[in-house]
């Protein structure tokens, strides 16, 4: 009796002890270890499916715009023009031309020359990337400040993506914008446009407490 006693005893030790171990080592190890990595994950991989949509938006209506000629004030500013024909002599300008005191831009077409000639399709494509970079520059400022911890109890950091996503498409495809796509000289605005979104951009993401300094050094640049 004594010793099926104790083989019971044994037993039921040897049970209660294998519950607690395989309930206490699985259950919280896979619930921890899975639940936050998917959770996320999810923020990046939707802020690329918006940055995907805006580009490839942007492309499907203006593709069939990026073989037409030179029109209007193209012709003196860039088809005629012997200054942006070498890199020493970019700076320069004739008097009322609309490179007139903006360098840089004639850079930009002087490098379109150095690697196509005239071949327009270079100079449009400049200025359609030009101007999604601006369509991407609203985006990021648009989500960057509906996520601040000032809005954070009306905009949550996911829910911000959409409504960001809508206001850059509308300036991505509204008609509005094509000028500065579809009329070449008009690159002095687009350029414009981009250093001043990417100046509101840093100045948004200086608030933050990462990085802070970079992005205020940023924003003065």
């Amino acid at each position: 009796m004594r010793r099926i006693s104790r083989r019971c005893t044994i037993r039921t030790v040897a049970k209660g002890s294998r519950g607690p171990r395989v309930q206490g080592s699985k259950g919280p190890n896979v619930q921890g270890s899975k639940g936050p990595k998917v959770h996320g994950s999810k923020g990046p991989k939707v802020q690329v499916w918006h940055v995907a949509v805006i580009l490839a938006a942007g492309f499907a209506v203006y593709w069939n715009s990026l073989g037409n000629p030179f029109i209007f004030d193209d012709r003196p500013t860039i088809a005629d023009n012997p200054f942006i024909r070498s890199f020493s002599t970019f700076w320069q300008a004739d008097k009322g031309s609309a490179l007139t005191g903006r360098p840089i831009v004639g850079l930009t077409f002087a490098l379109n020359y150095a690697l196509g000639g005239l071949d327009v399709f270079g100079y449009r494509l400049v200025n359609l990337g030009l101007h999604l970079a601006c369509g991407l520059l609203i985006y990021g400022v648009v989500r960057r400040t509906l996520a601040l911890e000032s809005l954070r109890s009306q905009f949550s950091t996911a829910a911000a993506g959409g409504p960001a996503l809508a206001i850059a498409l509308i300036w991505t495809l509204h008609p509005i914008n094509t000028e500065v796509v579809d009329y070449l000289t008009q690159r002095t605005e687009s350029m414009m446009a981009v250093c001043y979104l990417l100046t509101m951009y840093a100045a948004v993401r200086s608030v933050e407490t990462v990085r802070r300094l970079t992005w205020q050094l940023v924003g003065v640049v």
